[in-house]
């Protein structure tokens, strides 16, 4: 295996979908939900299929060439793309998090490029990306839910609002409507439901008194309010790149504690900074 195999961190960035979609307000789209922070940080695949089809392939092509593409310690450096092998399948990512820099000095903090999910990762189970892998656009498209905003007067989040959102989309193929687009933060606004049955994401969550609407036009069914001129509100922060960089707790849940156990960590502080940007 020549090194003209291997991708590097100084190489082209890879492919997104989102670019790769090109949406636009309006658009219909079906997808699934890969990872959930909150109802305003999540991440969706819409080439479901697509993504089935290639993890096997890579499953197949690493287990057989494993001991070619293992990456030595010493080589490890953030934002470097890569292969990890954890739970039993071989997931495209990036790393984010250094031994030396964990609690566990035996394990790297990767972020899964096709889910948008975090985990730490043994370091024996890291290994270069092949180049042709690096060819596939990263399924994983940022997204959040139009139209609500949390009910609390925090303007944040509970695990409890997580949860219930959670059981609305996990494990089913969803229909929605792409409200509005954040291109420079590549961010697209949805409203769904579960393909062919029941009320929308957002106006169930209304129902249940765990959000409210950000327009009062949106209770009498009026037309749309016109896009945000900045994506910018309490309640999206942390950004969807500060929780995939692991600057920031990687679940609401988590955060939660932290600021329990440890309300003047510079972690906590990060998360709880409300900035524009």
């Amino acid at each position: 295996m020549g090194s003209d195999d291997l991708f590097y961190v100084d190489q082209k960035p890879i492919p997104t979908c989102f670019t790769k979609c090109n949406f636009n307000p309006g658009q219909p789209i079906n997808f699934k939900v890969s990872h959930i922070y909150d109802p305003s940080k999540f991440w969706i695949v819409v080439k479901f299929q697509e993504l089935e089809i290639f993890q096997k392939h890579l499953f197949q092509y690493y287990y057989l060439n494993r001991n070619k593409y293992k990456m030595p310690t010493d080589n490890l450096q953030l934002d470097m793309p890569c292969v990890a092998f954890t739970d039993g399948n071989y997931y495209r990512g990036r790393i984010v998090g250094l031994p030396q820099d964990l609690w566990d000095q035996n394990q790297v903090h990767v972020f899964f490029t096709d889910y948008g999910s975090l985990q730490l990762v043994d370091y024996n189970n890291i290994f270069y990306m092949s180049v042709k892998h690096c060819e596939v656009p990263q399924f994983s498209v940022r997204a959040s839910l139009a139209q609500v905003r949390p009910k609390n007067s925090h303007c944040q989040w509970t695990v409890a609002d997580v949860t219930e959102f959670s059981n609305l989309l996990s494990d089913k193929v969803l229909a929605g409507v792409v409200e509005n687009v954040y291109r420079e933060r590549e961010v697209v606004e949805v409203a769904c439901r579960e393909r062919g049955v029941g009320a929308a994401v957002h106006d169930t969550l209304v129902a249940q008194q765990r959000t409210q609407y950000r327009d009062e036009e949106l209770k009498s069914g009026k037309k749309m309010p016109p896009p945000e001129p900045k994506y910018f509100c309490a309640h999206v922060c942390p950004s969807h790149e500060a929780i995939e960089s692991g600057k920031v707790p990687t679940s609401l849940s988590d955060a939660e504690f932290q600021v329990m156990v440890a309300p003047f960590s510079p972690i906590v502080t990060r998360y709880y900074q409300v900035k524009d940007a």
